[in-house]
């Protein structure tokens, strides 16, 4: 509703043209989808019960879970041949 107020001067127009633009929403679920099981892992890792010994297998997952997504996503499979973040 603060987007779509005419009298908002707080936002910019180019803002307002990504909130309006319902592909900016898919590509942001996209985005969470692909981030989501990352960050759960990486959650784990990081918690007080954290297990050493679970470090690896979580990697691998997301490795495995990266690799499952970079099929249908040109710009990550592009990414990874590149060496991004180490994961080639």
């Amino acid at each position: 509703m603060f987007a779509m107020d005419p009298l908002s001067d707080e936002l910019n127009s180019s803002a307002r043209k990504y909130i309006r633009d319902p592909m900016f929403w898919v590509q942001l679920d996209t985005l969470h989808e692909l981030l989501q099981p990352i960050d759960k892992a990486l959650k784990m890792s990081e918690s007080d019960k954290g297990d050493l010994g679970r470090v690896i297998p979580r990697w691998e997952q997301i490795h495995t879970h990266l690799d499952r997504v970079k099929e249908s996503s040109p710009d990550l499979a592009d990414f990874m041949k590149l060496g991004g973040m180490f994961l080639a």
